[in-house]
């Protein structure tokens, strides 16, 4: 029966029932029935022992859970209260037999199941604290999830987090990262079914099927605890699955977003990505400001509906140029003016998106140049220039794996030898900075700041991975000496 061949596992427990007329395989014969959905006649089965002297608790809860699969709920609540019963009144019987209690113990997750296929998460929660085997993963997730369906975040935590199975321990990180999350207020309210989702069935969904499935119970929490881990490992990535699970949830998703948008605790990739969600959904309009709590402090993020051309556009070719001439003859707020222009107009154009970037890292703007790259790298996410300037900037902010991570995704096997050495350069001041080479860092920043600057020389050859037509986007350059 544990491989699912429950035909096979339904004739060998039949057998063995009819000949020698064994209690446990009439409960795995209706077990196997049970789980091939077929809980009318798996009552069937159980109805053939008529014995009311008999203390059987897992007997009853199967029961239970056929009832409740057909929608008889009262006849369920009353096979559940017999259960409890049997179970209690066998465990005190058996105590005086060696090795019976520890085998009876195992009943207690049947009726955990049992109980929480009713809704009766009191109960649930009342067994595991006073009844043994607390130390069952499957019933302690049970009492997680009863915990957690109540409105107690902090017990669902704490009893999940005493689970040491291995089999058991990856999967409930999950839903304990989304419990801690629930008890802080960013994610509202919302109830947990009694299986975990099947991660390999999800894996092989198409995506026509996985657009169908209803994101909620477990696979909502599955899909949570993607978006929350992966906005831990990158905070400044835009969380794209984060705007699919705020469209798929109705009005708890347009909650979601507004909360995400207001924690304080939450990086700005999050945000980015509830508030495309909400600008989709008509919450907000396309380049309105939107309010949001970043790092403790109140500011705006503005989502734009903009056209990505798929090669260079003469006219914005020439606006570049214009602000890079501006910015070198000691214009800066012209040429601030000219590319915040251009990131405003109908079009979002890559190279000036670039030159933007490095106007402020040149003025010390660095979370605002990060915004702007991370906005490219969703598009364009193998572009070297792109990548480059992302290390450089987390370089700058003393956040080393970050910078190692982007700098080592640049393929420069294509590249002119002007990047290469700039790029060996960087890697250089990275693996400085975590061996302390003091002296090496301090001799590479001059030279970033005198070679990666917004104006001077013409362009190093970068070509866009993504986007095959663009040409380079590397438009920082070195100052005429």
């Amino acid at each position: 029966m544990q491989q699912g061949q429950l035909d096979e596992a339904i004739a060998c427990f039949r057998q063995a029932w009819q000949e020698a007329g064994l209690v446990a395989a009439l409960n795995n014969w209706a077990t196997a029935l049970y789980y091939q959905d077929k809980p009318a006649e798996a009552l069937q089965v159980l109805d053939q022992l008529q014995d009311p002297a008999l203390i059987h608790p897992y007997r009853h809860a199967l029961a239970s859970r056929c009832y409740t699969a057909l929608g008889d709920l009262q006849r369920a609540r009353e096979c559940l209260q017999r259960a409890v019963r049997d179970f209690e009144a066998g465990r005190f019987r058996l105590r005086a037999f060696a090795g019976t209690e520890q085998e009876w113990i195992q009943y207690t997750t049947i009726i955990k199941e049992a109980a929480t296929e009713l809704g009766d998460y009191r109960l649930v929660l009342d067994l595991h604290n006073r009844w043994p085997g607390r130390e069952l993963a499957r019933g302690a997730f049970l009492a997680g999830v009863a915990a957690f369906n109540l409105g107690k975040y902090r017990q669902a935590i704490r009893i999940w987090e005493r689970v040491r199975d291995p089999a058991w321990v990856g999967p409930l990180s999950g839903y304990v990262l989304v419990a801690q999350w629930t008890d802080r207020g960013v994610i509202p309210p919302f109830q947990l079914d009694s299986d975990p989702p099947d991660a390999e069935l999800l894996r092989n969904l198409t995506p026509e099927q996985a657009d169908k499935l209803p994101v909620e119970g477990s696979l909502r929490l599955y899909m949570l605890a993607t978006v929350f881990a992966m906005a831990d490992e990158e905070p400044d990535e835009e969380v794209t699955l984060v705007a699919e699970i705020i469209r798929r949830t109705g009005d708890w998703g347009m909650d979601l977003g507004r909360r995400i948008l207001e924690s304080a605790s939450l990086p700005i990739g999050l945000k980015f990505g509830a508030a495309r969600a909400l600008v989709e959904a008509g919450v907000f309009e396309p380049g309105q400001p939107i309010p949001v709590v970043h790092q403790g402090r109140r500011t705006e993020i503005v989502v734009q509906m903009k056209q990505v051309p798929d090669g260079p556009i003469p006219e914005l070719e020439d606006a570049v140029a214009e602000a890079r001439r501006l910015w070198r003859e000691g214009e800066r707020e012209a040429a601030m003016k000219r590319v915040v222009e251009l990131r405003e107009g109908p079009v979002l154009y890559p190279p000036a998106v670039v030159l933007e970037a490095d106007f402020l890292r040149e003025q010390g703007k660095l979370d605002e140049a990060l915004v702007l790259l991370g906005m490219l790298h969703d598009l364009m996410p193998e572009q070297p220039a792109v990548l480059f300037r992302l290390a450089l900037i987390h370089l700058d902010m003393g956040e080393i794996e970050a910078a190692r991570r982007f700098a080592d995704e640049i393929d420069a096997s294509r590249l002119s030898p002007d990047f290469r050495r700039d790029l060996e350069r960087l890697k250089a001041a990275i693996r400085a900075e975590v061996e302390g080479d003091h002296g090496f860092i301090e001799d590479h920043q001059a030279y970033m700041r005198h070679s990666w600057t917004p104006c001077g020389r013409s362009r190093t050859s970068v070509p866009s991975a993504s986007m095959s037509s663009w040409p380079p986007l590397c438009g920082a350059s070195r100052s005429p000496g």
